[in-house]
Formats: C-alpha cells, sequence, structure tokens
C-alpha cells in the first residue's frame, strides 16, 4: 500500500532499432525520443520510469542496438533514475535483452549495477510503498488467469497488450476495460497501441497509454508524449502528458491538383527550415508524378513516402499502393545522382541486364507492387 507520493514516468514503444525506411538516421531517432523523455523527466526530479515494453524492435538485438542500450544506461545513470521494463512482442525472446545487456556490461566493468530492470511476472515495490506487477506480453487468457488469482495484489499493472476501447478498429481477442474492474490492480499501465490515452477505472485507478516515443507508422500521431503519474495516498492518480522533441513529421492529403501545388509549397517551406523532416502523402491515382514533384520540392531534405488511392475519400482503410519509384524519364539520372538509394537494386539490374531498360523497369515496378500489397 503507497504511504506517501510517488511520481513516475511512463513510457512505452520505444522500438529501438538500427534504422527505418533504409535509413540509417532514423535508428538515432528512436533513441534520442527516448533520451529525451527521460531527461524530461530528470528535470522534473523523477527518479523512477515505467517501459511498457517494445524498448527493442526485435528479439535477437544487433551490436548497434546493444549500444543505443548502453547509452539509455549511461542517461539513468547521470539523471539518478531506475526504469523498469517488461518484455513486449517485439522484443519477447526465450534469452531476454535485458540478459544480453548485462552480460554486455560486465564487459565494462563487472561490478556495475545495470539501471534497467525487467520485471516480467515480477512484484516490485518501491520505497514509497507502491507496488508493481510486471506482466510481458501474453495471450489474452493467460492474462485473464492473472487478474483471477485471489492472492496477487498491487497497486499497478504494467501490461504490453492490446484493450480494445484504445485499439479504433475491431480488435479479435483483446480484453476489454471493464475486465480489470474486479481485479487485483488498482491502476493498469499498458503498452502496444501507440496512442497517449488514459481512462479512470471507476472507484479505482487509472487504465492508459502513453505511445509510442517516436513515429512508428504514418498513421500514427505525429506529436508524441510521455505521462506522469502522481500517486497519493487516498487521493485520485493525477496524470500529466509531456511532449517529446522528435523530427518534424508532415501528414499530407492531395486529392487535387491545387492541393498538391500547395503541398509542394508547404514542403518548400519546411525544407528551407529543417533537413529531414518526414513526409506521409496519400494522393490521389489521377494525379500525375506526384513523388517526383514532391520529391523535388524537397531538395533532398526529407524521407518521403507516397500512397496512391483510388477513391475519392481518402480514409486509413482505404487501399493503398506504395509508391516509391520516379516516374520512368527521371528514374536513371535520380539514380546516378544518388537521391534514391532504395533504388540500387534497380540499377545494378539495369546495368547488368540485356533487354530493354523499359521493359526490365515496369517488371521491376510490378514486382514491387506484390511485394507491398
Amino acid at each position: 500500500m503507497i504511504k506517501k507520493e510517488q511520481k513516475i514516468a511512463f513510457v512505452s514503444d520505444s522500438h529501438l532499432r538500427v534504422s527505418q525506411y533504409g535509413y540509417a538516421y532514423r535508428g538515432g531517432d528512436f533513441l534520442n525520443a527516448l533520451i529525451d523523455a527521460l531527461n524530461s523527466a530528470a528535470a522534473l526530479g523523477i527518479e523512477i520510469v515505467l517501459h511498457g515494453g517494445d524498448l527493442i524492435d526485435q528479439k535477437q538485438p544487433p551490436s548497434d542496438v546493444i549500444e543505443q542500450l548502453l547509452k539509455i544506461e549511461a542517461v539513468l545513470l547521470k539523471n539518478n533514475q531506475r526504469m523498469y521494463v517488461i518484455s513486449g512482442n517485439h522484443e519477447k525472446a526465450g534469452v531476454a535483452w535485458s540478459v544480453v545487456l548485462a552480460r554486455a556490461m560486465k564487459l565494462y566493468n563487472p561490478d556495475i549495477v545495470p539501471r534497467m530492470q525487467c520485471i516480467d511476472n515480477t512484484t516490485i515495490v518501491l520505497d514509497s510503498g507502491l507496488s508493481i506487477f510486471g506482466l510481458a506480453s501474453c495471450s489474452v487468457e493467460e492474462l485473464k488467469t492473472h487478474l483471477q488469482v485471489t492472492d496477487l495484489k498491487a497497486d499497478v499493472l504494467l501490461w504490453h497488450g492490446m484493450v480494445k476501447e484504445f485499439c479504433g478498429f475491431d480488435a479479435g481477442g483483446s480484453v476489454s476495460i471493464s475486465d480489470f474492474y474486479n481485479g487485483p490492480f488498482d491502476n493498469v499501465l499498458l503498452g502496444d497501441i501507440h496512442v497517449h490515452q488514459f481512462y479512470d477505472i471507476p472507484g479505482r485507478g487509472v487504465i492508459g497509454y502513453p505511445g509510442s516515443t517516436e513515429l512508428c507508422a504514418s498513421n500514427e500521431d505525429p506529436n508524441k508524449k510521455f505521462a506522469i503519474l502522481t500517486f497519493s495516498p487516498n487521493a485520485p492518480v493525477r496524470v500529466q502528458s509531456v511532449p517529446i522533441k522528435t523530427r518534424t513529421a508532415v501528414p499530407l492529403v492531395v486529392q487535387t491538383e491545387e492541393e498538391l501545388q500547395a503541398a509542394i509549397s508547404l514542403l518548400t517551406d519546411y525544407t528551407n527550415k529543417e533537413d529531414m523532416i518526414l513526409v506521409f502523402v496519400k494522393a490521389h491515382a489521377q494525379l500525375e508524378n506526384v513523388y517526383a514533384r514532391l520529391h523535388a520540392a524537397c531538395k533532398g531534405k526529407a524521407t518521403l513516402r507516397v500512397t496512391m488511392h483510388t477513391d475519392s475519400v481518402i480514409s486509413n482503410s482505404t487501399a493503398e499502393v506504395t509508391q516509391e519509384l520516379p516516374p520512368l524519364e527521371s528514374f536513371l539520372s535520380q539514380c546516378i545522382s544518388g537521391g534514391f538509394p532504395q533504388l540500387n537494386k534497380v540499377a545494378v539490374s539495369l546495368i547488368n541486364n540485356k533487354g530493354n531498360v523499359k521493359d526490365t523497369l515496369i517488371a521491376y515496378v510490378e514486382q514491387r507492387k506484390l511485394e507491398l500489397c
């Protein structure tokens, strides 16, 4: 039982990685976003951090990601913080990343004690008396088993999984907020869904997600936040949202030539002020040369993703085909200039191809469409 006020920072779904969309600089963005959240929490005097899982993006972290984890350890040490983490679905493995990290740290200093601690299926009690039970990503059936255990009691459940009220879609097999009403936990802190949202549990505490610390997909809110929760004896839990500094992301919907011209003007203004912004465009398929025209406006200072649609009204549920290739007539010149590093494979195939360049290119485009569907 909590004896005195306790403030914690709550983050999740950092998805540390080497690259995104084939760009190595994006790996640094994911690391920097988490570091910014930790530093912002430290500036507010917060020493305890909870992480809702998917700290890393894969089950077997490569050496570059281990280096990122070591940098996080250094930040936590500098800030006098401890971070308690659970395993998400992306990282859950037979040998946990925390074990790999501890081995790496021992190579630097045999006496070092990691600042990050994995609390899968473990209850911890903070000095304030606040108790936290960590539950790794698991099936709904396993979760409900834990909710029915009478001798398992904690102030907070930290779990990685989907609760349907937060999904925004029909998530078959997910649980509902009401499933937690009579469980042994007053508060439920969640990872997995990349939204920042909290609800009250009637007569208990709060349930919610802080969202991802960096933009993982184009349909996410680009304005990332983490949460600060204040637990006090005999008082409601207070939730404060704190923004995370991330790379500028610009989502655009372009259905007419006029809107395309406006988008070109907007991107020109952005790239005159910033380097390497993220641009996600949904464009109508009748518009011509969308990628090439927007790419020219960005002047090489953006990671540009364009999806083409045929519906008159564009929505997230619309079937789409990713257009990452420039028009045929500008293909060779842009490959040679290095503006499209993702086309190296095509450039090589063209150099070695004995047939018609146009036919080779069309075959590649068709293959890419199949791969992206």
